[in-house]
């Protein structure tokens, strides 16, 4: 995780809802199921991960998080300035989207075009 990533309860939930829809997104079936159980250890539900899974959140902030570290892995979107302006209206500062683009950039790096079979999705 980034040293710039947050330490509240709160906070942990969100970077956890962002690294699961990056992982379903981007990542092994091994990385997903990893970062499952982070987000279960950090309190998700079931249906919030279901959620994750398809880059959505219940949450209003952990949603606009989500939409900008997508937007983030696909180097030619358009929707980068957007999807940062509507994550800073949603209450994310300045230094948890570095944390979170650091996030998208490392899932873009280590899995540029992997993406985990739906079976693979528990």
């Amino acid at each position: 995780m980034p040293k710039t990533a947050p330490q509240s309860p709160a906070d942990k939930r969100l970077f956890a809802e962002v690294r699961i829809a990056l992982a379903a997104a981007r990542g092994s079936p091994t990385r997903l199921a990893e970062e499952v159980e982070r987000g279960r250890a950090s309190g998700l539900t079931g249906a919030e991960i279901k959620a994750n899974f398809v880059g959505k959140s219940f949450d209003a902030r952990a949603h606009e998080a989500i939409r900008f570290a997508l937007a983030c892995c696909d180097v030619d979107s358009p929707n980068k300035p957007r999807e940062f302006d509507s994550a800073k209206r949603a209450g994310l500062k300045e230094i948890d989207l570095a944390a979170i683009s650091a996030l998208a950039i490392e899932f873009t790096i280590i899995a540029p075009a992997s993406k985990p079979n739906d079976g693979d999705r528990t």
